[in-house]
């Protein structure tokens, strides 16, 4: 898996060579540019290498761990016969087409534009098992929902994201197409693969039943 980074080259590196190093040394680190950050007012300090011109530095072993987790949680969700929502809000309509293609690829809902407080704690009957938020710092009131009935959530959340109360986040750059569509599609393949892997074992057993019925036989 190759770092994604956002690399803003200081005013001493002045030709291509020397641009070219300090990419070299900066993917040793095992680390990515976030967005600005205030350490003091989010959670993911533990998760920053440190600082560069305001911008947050995110280690990528932690990433990739968080990612892990999520990706695990997802194959898991199909287990409880529920189903996992899709949401962005409209400041990022720029990924609608990407949520509404990887939601419709494995046959799951999505809801694209302004949240309405409510739309989950108002729900007498929930069918979603967990929602996958694309940026948690624009999804404020559905974050509180979820935190109130228990709502598994998957965020992509940046350096500059509160992720205190988000069950399963991962850093990364949630404005960036390339570091979103490799996070969603990892989720979605997850989803899809817990999908077929019980659709092939409920078809196995299914088969097994009819002709042990026919032929008496197992």
């Amino acid at each position: 898996m190759g770092v994604i980074y956002y690399l803003k080259p200081s005013k001493g590196l002045i030709n291509e060579e020397s641009n070219k190093q300090v990419k070299i040394d900066f993917f040793k680190t095992l680390s990515f540019w976030g967005q600005k950050s205030n350490l003091l007012k989010t959670h993911v300090g533990l998760h920053l290498l440190g600082k560069r011109d305001g911008f947050g530095i995110i280690n990528v072993e932690h990433y990739v761990e968080m990612l892990k987790q999520a990706v695990r949680f997802s194959h898991k969700i199909h287990e409880v016969q529920g189903k996992i929502l899709f949401v962005n809000n409209p400041i990022d309509s720029k990924f609608d087409g990407l949520i509404k293609t990887l939601a419709l690829k494995i046959d799951e809902p999505y809801f694209l534009g302004k949240w309405v407080s409510g739309t989950l704690t108002k729900k007498v009957k929930l069918d979603y098992k967990a929602i996958i938020v694309l940026n948690p710092k624009k999804s404020v009131f559905l974050i509180k929902e979820t935190k109130k009935i228990g709502l598994p959530t998957i965020c992509l959340g940046d350096s500059d994201s509160d992720i205190f109360d988000i069950m399963y986040p991962i850093l990364c750059n949630n404005s960036k197409g390339d570091s979103i569509l490799f996070c969603l599609i990892l989720l979605s393949n997850a989803i899809l693969e817990e999908k077929l892997y019980c659709f092939a074992n409920q078809h196995l057993n299914l088969k097994k039943h009819v002709r042990k019925k026919n032929t008496g036989y197992s």
